[in-house]
């Protein structure tokens, strides 16, 4: 509450006990926060820091920390309005995802919704809508995911969009 020097500090603290203790998870997930909350408008900083996180998350074995990873690299590319990269980032995690058997984890269903609403704003409708269908096989979960589809019947005037 006003207190963001004092939290950027405390999470640079965290990060160098973590590289020093060799904490990569601890490491990575701090470096997330810390990117995100600081984001400087510096992107090729913010994207190096994301990807040593990722190698990192990646080296130290915690899924769930690098799915968190794969999302941010994605959204940094998403709203710094780089839907091409999005579209690279999203497709490698969700393929990273797969591997580790986490593709309904929250993140992998993150990186999904973001495919389906990346490929709208970039024009590929039909690739939105494919990306939004594969999820019929979906948990409930991940229901947004499919509503992101939504997006693109009612672009077209389409009558299932009710």
């Amino acid at each position: 509450l006003g207190r963001v020097a004092e939290g950027d500090v405390a999470a640079i603290e965290a990060l160098v006990a973590a590289d020093a203790l060799g904490l990569d998870s601890a490491w990575a997930d701090t470096a997330v926060s810390l990117a995100r909350l600081q984001d400087s408008g510096d992107l090729p900083t913010l994207r190096a820091r994301l990807h040593e996180a990722r190698e990192r998350a990646e080296r130290s074995g915690d899924p769930d920390v690098e799915m968190r990873v794969w999302f941010s690299l994605a959204i940094v590319a998403y709203e710094a309005g780089e839907v091409a990269e999005t579209l690279e980032h999203a497709a490698a995690g969700l393929a990273r995802a797969r591997a580790l058997g986490m593709e309904w984890s929250f993140y992998g269903a993150e990186l999904r919704h973001l495919e389906v609403v990346a490929r709208y704003v970039g024009g590929d409708w039909d690739g939105s809508l494919r990306a939004a269908d594969e999820v019929a096989r979906v948990p409930d979960m991940a229901a947004h995911v499919r509503a992101g589809g939504l997006l693109l019947l009612v672009g077209r005037g389409d009558p299932q969009a009710r």
